[in-house]
């Protein structure tokens, strides 16, 4: 990556799994996971995704890794309810009927 995207990827949230998968798919493991790791620092927490993620492949074996994926979810399991759903505002979904209730239901990703 030159260091006009670099800069961009370090100012941009949304920019941050990006450069992971960069690196994942260019081998480079310890920059790869530099950047997963900052992804989850800065807020994004999808550890079920970043487990299916094909363009994170090379660096699912890695022990630092699986530590980061334990921890991501050690913390959404603490912050999380027990019930695997939570009611969200409408303004959030789009499209999908409320719950039995009326109210709107939200899945959250378990994975």
């Amino acid at each position: 990556m030159d260091a006009e995207t670099l800069k961009h990827a370090e100012t941009k949230i949304l920019a941050t799994p990006e450069a992971a998968e960069f690196y994942a798919a260019l081998g480079e493991k310890t920059k790869a996971l530099d950047w997963l790791d900052r992804t989850a620092r800065n807020g994004d927490e999808r550890a079920g995704w970043f487990r299916r993620n094909p363009l994170l492949a090379s660096i699912r074996n890695e022990p630092r890794f699986g530590q980061m994926m334990g921890s991501i979810e050690e913390r959404r399991r603490q912050v999380r309810p027990k019930s695997q759903t939570t009611f969200c505002p409408k303004s959030v979904i789009l499209g999908i009927p409320p719950g039995a209730d009326g109210r709107q239901v939200c899945y959250l990703d378990s994975r």
